[in-house]
């Protein structure tokens, strides 16, 4: 079974999953914490649509590069599927993601696609939560973090949302 996505090179969701799994054991023995972002790219349907689906796939592989550029050393990125990916903060304090979050924003907001000689720069939609705050196994906290990812996507949405923010 292949552990590692095709288009960018990141753990799968089945790896990425499993690594959750084991953080979250390694955390609960030690009394530990372990962050969790699930990051989507947004407007990724008009990209497909208006420029077809290798812009699509430029389009991922552009979020994927940010990631890793965004993250420590110890943490780990994962391709969900489609335009969704995640990224996990072992012993990350509150602080420690909100950083990790802005990071990864300013480095996806600043980095363009040349799509048809149009420059199109991508924004991302992230939700963040943390064991054993926001859930005590992998399904709680990617329940908690999914949601709170479609919070922040209503939220970018909203009249007068800044783009990039």
């Amino acid at each position: 079974m292949a552990l590692h996505d095709a288009l960018t090179g990141l753990a799968n969701r089945n790896r990425a999953d499993e690594v959750l799994r084991l953080a979250i054991e390694k955390a609960r023995h030690s009394e530990g914490r372990v962050g969790l972002l699930l990051i989507d790219l947004d407007e990724f349907k008009e990209i497909n649509d208006t420029f077809g689906h290798e812009a699509g796939n430029s389009a991922i592989t552009l979020v994927a590069q940010c990631l890793q550029r965004s993250i420590r050393a110890s943490d780990s990125a994962g391709r969900f599927g489609g335009d969704e990916f995640a990224v996990l903060l072992p012993a990350a304090t509150p602080e420690i993601a909100d950083s990790v979050v802005k990071r990864v924003r300013h480095n996806v907001y600043k980095t363009t696609l040349d799509l048809r000689s149009r420059m199109i720069r991508c924004s991302v939609s992230i939700g963040v939560v943390s064991y054993p705050r926001d859930g005590r196994d992998v399904r709680e906290l990617l329940s908690a973090v999914e949601s709170k990812m479609f919070r922040d996507k209503e939220l970018r949405r909203a009249p007068g949302a800044e783009a990039g923010a």
